[in-house]
């Protein structure tokens, strides 16, 4: 039954004039412009850059055939991608579900059945995907393909700049972060707290060097030690600004979270966005008190292929 419709998705796929290709290397800019017009209504979910694309497929790692591009003539109409996870103990592939331009929605299962065969032949039986009420139509899709729900992903928290009130603690000094003096501190931490590999936890900071859209960047000292740290920066859209996970005791994280309101809202920011995993989701609380509720969240699901 399965080979029946995959045949006749085939002879639509013909019918129709899309054409499903793999990767190739003039794809990218493509990808990244029907990428950012999907998502431009989402919430809590950016399109790569063409660059940070160019990047990840560098990668040694990278299968150009998990990556497949729907065309219709010389116009991308959609695309999806997936990732075959190499740990032998738990052997599956990640979809990142169809990113598919308005009007063009019958491709979807054009795209899906065909990385569905393509993993099939690389001996991949479990298929995962990430679907959120805050990403389009991801949902629907999960229920049409019949995914079962794994577990939640990731929750998403916002504060409404015009409702949130912490008073600055003025017996905490805060300041802004000092390149030169506060990196090698922040990296140590980044590694023996976080996990971080020496080399991404310093890529990190030098990314937070360059980038021109950071609202503040913020420190706490006490015996001229490095006990806290914080960081806002803007999204695509100048109202709303991502709020990161402050370092510091819950003292240190109120007292920077006041100034990061405080800045945020001095850029014309009107809302602050979080997300939280798995592993870190016993710090949602923390973050209430000083404002933000819950507005959404992102669902793993899996099945069989």
């Amino acid at each position: 039954m399965t080979e029946t419709i995959y045949k006749c998705l085939k002879i639509c796929l013909i019918m129709t004039d899309y054409v499903i290709k793999s990767y190739e290397e003039g794809f990218i800019e493509k990808q990244a412009e029907v990428g950012t017009e999907v998502v431009k209504e989402w919430s809590f979910f950016g399109q790569s850059s063409a660059e940070q694309l160019k990047q990840a497929y560098s990668r040694d790692d990278f299968d150009p055939e998990t990556r497949l591009y729907c065309f219709k003539g010389n116009k991308l109409v959609g695309f999806l991608t997936a990732a075959i996870n190499k740990n032998e103990e738990e052997k599956f592939a990640f979809l990142r579900l169809p990113f598919i331009l308005p009007r063009h929605e019958e491709v979807e299962d054009l795209l899906f059945n065909e990385i569905v065969e393509v993993l099939k032949k690389k001996d991949i039986k479990i298929l995962r995907a990430e679907a959120s009420d805050k990403w389009g139509n991801t949902l629907d899709m999960i229920k049409k393909w019949d995914f079962e729900k794994k577990e939640v992903s990731f929750y998403a928290l916002s504060a409404n700049l015009n409702e949130v009130a912490l008073e600055v603690d003025e017996a905490l000094e805060v300041l802004p972060f000092d390149y030169e003096k506060d990196v090698e501190p922040m990296v140590e931490i980044f590694i023996k707290e976080y996990g971080y590999p020496e080399e991404a936890a310093r890529q990190n900071f030098e990314n937070i060097r360059t980038f021109d859209q950071v609202i503040a960047h913020l420190i706490v000292r006490k015996d001229d030690k490095l006990v806290g740290r914080a960081l806002a920066y803007h999204t695509d859209d100048p109202k709303v600004a991502v709020n990161g996970m402050i370092h510091g005791d819950d003292d240190t994280k109120k007292a920077l979270q006041a100034v990061i309101f405080e800045k945020s809202k001095e850029s014309n920011v009107e809302s602050m966005n979080m997300l939280f995993g798995s592993q870190n989701k016993n710090l949602i609380p923390t973050y209430e008190q000083f404002g933000f509720k819950k507005v959404g969240k992102g669902v793993l699901f899996e099945r069989e292929i």
